[in-house]
């Protein structure tokens, strides 16, 4: 499960999920659930406003994919026009751990496998290593290698965590899983 930006499977000490309290329950982050549990049912299609607001008929649209490469797991998320279409899942790309050729060759493999064989627009990588300019510089130009049309961008797996656990504004997150670190916003400064 993804809690505050940490992959790990969660379950109680001493029983079942229903024995215990989810952390969800006592208003923690949760930015996914285990792969084993159903995923909750997203839109596969962005409606269509009608009316005087109503987009132009040939208006493009924009496939973007979006990556959370931890150490534990990747996870590529395809969205057309913002609405989620599907996700794919593959081992942890870590490149301090297993350098960034591997973790590269790992999150290109799992944005392959969740266009199935469209061009994407645009593509960003929250990478754990990724904190370091080197590591998001390396894996940034592999990408964009693979991906020549799309814009790409490499980034720290520590922000993403943050801005799905607070979306605007200040704030801190410390990540205790596979890696541990900390990570935090105030105004301009990280």
């Amino acid at each position: 499960m993804l809690w505050r930006g940490v992959e790990e499977e969660w379950s109680p000490e001493g029983g079942s999920d229903d024995e215990c309290e989810r952390p969800e329950a006592h208003g923690w982050a949760v930015g996914s659930v285990p792969a084993t549990a159903p995923r909750p049912t997203r839109p596969t299609t962005t409606p269509t406003p009608s009316g005087p607001n109503a987009p132009e008929e040939n208006q493009p649209t924009v496939t973007a994919v979006g990556v959370d490469a931890g150490g534990t797991s990747t996870v590529a998320a395809l969205s057309r026009d913002g609405a989620h279409l599907r996700e794919s899942t593959k081992p942890g790309a870590n490149a301090t751990t297993i350098g960034t050729d591997d973790a590269a060759d790992i999150i290109i493999t799992a944005v392959r496998d969740v266009l199935q064989g469209e061009s994407p627009d645009a593509i960003y990588v929250g990478a754990a290593g990724a904190g370091r300019e080197r590591v998001a510089r390396d894996l940034e130009e592999m990408l964009r290698i693979a991906f020549r049309d799309a814009t790409v961008r490499v980034g720290d797996d520590a922000a993403i965590a943050f801005r799905a656990a607070i979306p605007d504004g200040d704030g801190a997150v410390l990540i205790a899983g596979t890696g541990s670190t900390a990570y935090a916003e105030h105004g301009e400064r990280t």
